[in-house]
């Protein structure tokens, strides 16, 4: 698996971290955000998620959705580009994300898109 991690901000204010476990080849991965909450219990959520590209080399789009047990889902697209990584990283990426919800949901979790910043660590 190839694990990325990062830092986002959506346009609502809300920010938080996010992990991507990709495989090594095409494939289908796993992610987890957990949204910061003004009363200090972050806001858990996690999902499949495939990607079209290498993140490392050429922009990508990935897709990720999270199923909740009333039935709903939530479904974010990251389009990210790589980006300098410095010398504490092997890759970095940066991009932007969409948020597709029901209207229920999106009362509940306030997100709409925003940027998003990835690193992939040795």
């Amino acid at each position: 698996m190839v694990q990325w991690s990062g830092k986002l901000i959506d346009a609502n204010g809300r920010v938080g971290t996010i992990n991507i476990d990709l495989p090594e080849q095409d494939g289908e991965g796993e992610w987890s955000v957990q949204l910061a909450e003004r009363d200090g219990q972050p806001v858990p959520l996690r999902g499949k998620i495939t990607v079209d590209g290498d993140l490392a080399k050429a922009p990508a789009e990935l897709r990720g959705t999270d199923k909740f047990p009333e039935g709903d889902s939530l479904t974010w697209t990251f389009r990210v580009a790589p980006a300098p990584a410095g010398d504490y990283a092997r890759a970095a990426a940066i991009g932007q994300y969409t948020i597709e919800a029901s209207d229920d949901r999106r009362k509940m979790l306030p997100l709409s898109g925003g940027v998003v910043t990835l690193w992939l660590f040795e």
